[in-house]
């Protein structure tokens, strides 16, 4: 049961401090159980998190995303979670950290965007009374100038497995 706002500042509730409460479970007009020792819980104002400015347009292929994170009664963080993935396709995140614990470091790097392709980041953390917060995708767009490549590439069977080796002998790498 979700008690409204509202009915919990009338009850004079207000967040940073602790309560308690007992509750009666009605299953008909008559019959009831109540708790026989009460609930302590504790009231929270929501965490706030948010991207650090995301530029539209990215001109580099390595790019390091950061977020802001406060909440007015100081809750530290159980863990953070970066995803990015392609902006059409959010469902299936390409690059997932999964839950870190342990830091309070909001950064995350990422090195293989490709040039002409629009992505999206996001990050999500949890704080210690167990609340989580998101920043939602962001989307950006990747261009940066590329040379152009030349040099045939070569596809086989690789010897004795089931795979096929791809190889780029006139490209040099420097």
């Amino acid at each position: 049961y979700t008690i409204p706002a509202a009915t919990l500042k009338t009850a004079g509730v207000v967040n940073g401090q602790e309560y308690k409460l007992t509750i009666t479970q009605w299953w008909s007009d008559t019959n009831s159980v109540a708790q026989t020792s009460a609930a302590a819980f504790i009231t929270r104002s929501a965490p706030e998190l948010t991207l650090v400015e995301v530029p539209p347009v990215l001109t580099v292929r390595l790019y390091t995303f950061e977020a802001k994170y406060s909440q007015a009664q100081g809750d530290a963080l159980n863990w953070v979670r970066w995803q990015i993935a392609c902006a059409a396709n959010v469902g299936v995140p390409f690059y997932d950290s999964q839950n870190i614990y342990g830091t309070a470091e909001l950064k995350v790097s990422y090195d293989g965007f490709f040039r002409e392709n629009t992505y999206a980041v996001r990050c999500r953390v949890q704080t210690a009374s167990g609340v989580e917060a998101d920043t939602g995708w962001v989307s950006f767009r990747v261009a940066y100038s590329a040379d152009p490549l030349t040099g045939a590439v070569r596809a086989c069977q690789a010897r004795g497995k089931s795979a096929v080796r791809v190889e780029w002998p006139a490209i040099a790498y420097i």
